[in-house]
């Protein structure tokens, strides 16, 4: 991926990409909604957006509203100031989930 195709005008450190599978277990609506709720940290550094706008592969998308019991497959593009650390996923208040990532 280039930084024209995560559409950032800065040059991206380390892309990463993360395959979720996304499924409403719990509720008649549920929203999956990624963009400016993925926040990226390591040691060094304090969280910081990691978030973009694309995907990988076209027709992936997992960033949607689902009913109960409806589930989809996407991926996630990243744009990370280098690699390992961890990724946190916000909704509201703490992080609901985090992504330990590989530092190569």
């Amino acid at each position: 991926m280039t930084q024209a195709d995560i559409g950032t005008a800065n040059k991206p450190k380390r892309v990463r990409v993360l395959i979720l599978t996304v499924k409403n277990i719990d509720g008649e609506y549920g929203g999956f909604h990624s963009y400016g709720l993925m926040k990226w940290e390591d040691a060094k550094t304090a969280e910081q957006d990691a978030s973009t706008l694309k995907t990988t592969v076209a027709g992936q998308v997992v960033d949607a509203t689902y009913r109960l019991g409806q589930s989809g497959t996407g991926d996630v593009a990243l744009d990370l100031p280098r690699m390992g650390g961890r990724v946190n996923l916000y909704d509201v208040g703490a992080a609901s989930i985090s992504f330990e990532l590989p530092a190569h």
